[in-house]
């Protein structure tokens, strides 16, 4: 296997854990890093991201680097503008 095709096989599985454990506890703080995951790792950007209007990381920020809990009403909506 390539190592490109390795790196999407681990991160779809990645996004698919990320999303079980919403369901499961809901906490949807792993499923908003398993999208930036997606986005900065298996995306190809428009313009390599430079004209990207995302603020998911910003407007999550504390959250995700304080392993804080994010709602997954939040975390759905945050995704949805990204």
């Amino acid at each position: 296997m390539s190592e490109g095709a390795r790196r999407h096989s681990t991160g779809f599985e990645s996004v698919a854990q990320r999303m079980r454990e919403v369901g499961q506890n809901g906490n949807a703080r792993k499923a908003v890093i398993a999208r930036l995951f997606v986005d900065a790792h298996l995306r190809a950007p428009q313009a390599r991201g430079i004209i990207s209007n995302s603020r998911t990381a910003l407007d999550l920020f504390i959250p995700l680097t304080r392993y804080g809990v994010i709602d997954p009403a939040h975390a759905e909506a945050a995704l949805r503008h990204a």
